[in-house]
């Protein structure tokens, strides 16, 4: 795609750690290549996701986690987007969404697990483009499962 990009690069200054991608080259954490999470079963998964600051997304965010709660094994925030597709990328989050997301904060992130074996769509399980609000990176594998559960709360 035209406007995909090519090259991306995160860094976590508190943990002196680079994640990196090219395109077509693979992706890397401080050198050392990333391949995502082998997790299958959503009971096992660790699930990552932000808040937004609209109140209705705040709502929905609320809603989703009581209902992702029930069959994966941890939610958490880091606060940082970019930071937590890094972390689904290494395997150590197996998902990642967020509602509302500037295409600065995602960019490079969507690159790097993408590269790193996963996917990243929007919620309904169409590719993500950097004018694609919502975002939902994983695994791959638990993917279609997400995309359902997300769906079904509007």
């Amino acid at each position: 795609l035209d406007d995909a990009p090519l090259l991306g690069v995160v860094y976590d200054p508190l943990r002196d750690q680079c994640f990196a991608a090219r395109a077509g080259q693979g992706a890397t954490c401080d050198g050392v290549p990333l391949h995502t999470s082998g997790t299958e079963a959503m009971i096992e998964a660790v699930i990552g996701m932000d808040w937004t600051r609209d109140a209705a997304s705040r709502a929905r965010n609320a809603a989703l986690i009581g209902r992702l709660s029930q069959s994966c094994n941890v939610i958490r925030s880091c606060g940082s987007a970019a930071l937590a597709l890094g972390y689904v990328a290494a395997g150590w989050w197996d998902a990642y969404w967020h509602l509302s997301i500037q295409p600065w904060d995602v960019a490079a992130g969507a690159l790097i697990v993408r590269e790193a074996g996963g996917q990243v769509t929007d919620l309904a399980g169409e590719r993500w483009e950097l004018d694609t609000a919502p975002v939902l990176a994983s695994n791959g594998v638990l993917h279609p499962r997400l995309c359902d559960e997300l769906a079904a709360v509007p």
